[in-house]
């Protein structure tokens, strides 16, 4: 309970992914993974994050990540972003800056999106799908294979 000598903030909330589906949804409840966190904070500015991942299969692996930027009152998330988004070098030392200052760049949209690395793995994602009708299955034909096509429009 918050206190003179500490506030306690409480956040649960279920766990999704970049399309919106909560992660790992059990069979027979489908109820998925949710998260508890607890922040404590002190008067002098210290903070402790604390977070208790509720899951019906806490064997399976898991992975969450959470990027979180706290921006000052009147900020918007394109006054800290880069919108340069991702620069790409060839040997000759050129290179191509794609930016996600009018839209997002071309060399992002379609099945790559969506962390495809770690989707095309995943048997039933669209991503593995994709993958399995045009390169085969991820296990014989996999990322460290996909590398060498990425190809810079301007190179």
């Amino acid at each position: 309970e918050s206190n003179d000598a500490r506030v306690i903030v409480h956040w649960r909330y279920a766990l999704i992914d970049t399309h919106y589906r909560q992660a790992r949804v059990d069979p027979i409840t489908k109820w998925g993974d949710w998260s508890d966190e607890y922040y404590i904070i002190y008067p002098d500015g210290v903070g402790i994050r604390d977070i208790t991942l509720h899951s019906s299969q806490p064997m399976e692996p898991h992975e969450f990540q959470e990027s979180i930027v706290i921006i000052g009152e009147g900020m918007t998330p394109e006054d800290v972003y880069d919108l340069e988004a991702v620069t790409f070098f060839n040997m000759k030392g050129e290179s191509y800056t794609y930016s996600w200052e009018i839209a997002s760049p071309k060399f992002f949209l379609g099945p790559n999106v969506s962390w495809y690395p770690f989707w095309m793995y995943r048997k039933g994602s669209p991503q593995h799908e994709y993958h399995v009708k045009h390169y085969g299955d991820p296990s014989e034909f996999g990322y460290k294979d996909l590398i060498p096509l990425f190809k810079a429009e301007k190179f």
